[in-house]
């Protein structure tokens, strides 16, 4: 629900462990902002709206040279599938 705030909470994790850790966050899940463009008629209230994104940014982050990447919604193949496509 909060992939930045998870990022900021590892990250001082590491700097307390003196850990240098690479960290991407992926987002564009939330899709919120938008669900009043899409016309659906849904139950209020609506509390969050997410949309599962798939593989190729979690690939392309480990590209960047993430050695962590922290998405929000994603399909579950994606988490394997990314690191699979990076390789």
């Amino acid at each position: 629900m909060n992939p930045r705030g998870c990022a900021d909470a590892l990250s001082a994790i590491a700097r307390e462990q003196g850990v240098d850790l690479r960290i991407a966050v992926v987002e564009g899940d939330d899709v919120m902002p938008q669900l009043d463009s899409l016309g659906l008629r849904l139950p209020a209230p609506v509390l969050t709206a997410n949309a599962y994104l798939g593989a190729l940014p979690i690939r392309d982050a480990l590209a960047a040279g993430a050695q962590v990447v922290i998405t929000g919604r994603c399909v579950d193949s994606a988490v394997t599938l990314g690191a699979l496509m990076h390789e």
